[in-house]
């Protein structure tokens, strides 16, 4: 394995850390969000000109902290999706290489390693998906990418009624047999 193949991995993992960072960052700023809104309510109620306080408004010591947060809001929730993007993207081209992969050590002997590396880039990206609550997103990659393809080129008409009756599905186990064995 080269060293593009470990930059890559080390690209991919540092993704999976982002991902790790920005939802440390999402929670601290929905209990900001509460902070300020609990904050906002006790002053709104203690005020009798019922006008609300700005965000400059001084606030007590532990709530400063809270409304820094709060000023960062854009800059996270912009973190938070082009760390959901890139981890997209690097999952469906991980799965697109996965299968040549598979064929190098099949065909040509070529070393385990690579397509172990590949792996472990899934892991990161479907770990990193999940971590931001985009686990359907990556269901629906992997469906597309590696399903999709695999159904397409098993299934037919005639291979699923196997001689039988149009719609009584014979052949169903024998396909089910030879797709889980590929």
């Amino acid at each position: 394995v080269d060293n593009e193949q470990f930059d890559e991995l080390d690209h991919i993992a540092s993704l999976e850390r982002a991902a790790h960072t920005a939802l440390s960052l999402v929670q601290d700023l929905h209990q900001s969000s509460e902070q300020v809104s609990a904050l906002t309510t006790k002053l709104s109620s203690i005020t009798s000109d019922k006008t609300l306080p700005s965000l400059r408004t001084p606030l007590e010591q532990d709530t400063e902290r809270a409304q820094f947060i709060m000023k960062l809001a854009p800059r996270i929730r912009k973190l938070e999706a082009e760390t959901i993007s890139c981890l997209a993207a690097r999952l469906e081209i991980v799965l697109k290489r996965i299968p040549t992969a598979k064929k190098d050590i099949e065909e040509n002997g070529a070393d385990m390693t690579e397509h172990e590396q590949l792996l472990l880039m899934m892991g990161h990206c479907m770990r990193g998906l999940a971590m931001l609550g985009k686990g359907q997103e990556a269901e629906h990659i992997f469906a597309r990418v590696a399903i999709m393809p695999l159904i397409r080129s098993q299934v037919s008409m005639g291979r699923l009624d196997q001689g039988g009756a149009r719609g009584e599905c014979t052949g169903l186990s024998t396909l089910l047999n030879e797709m889980t064995n590929i």
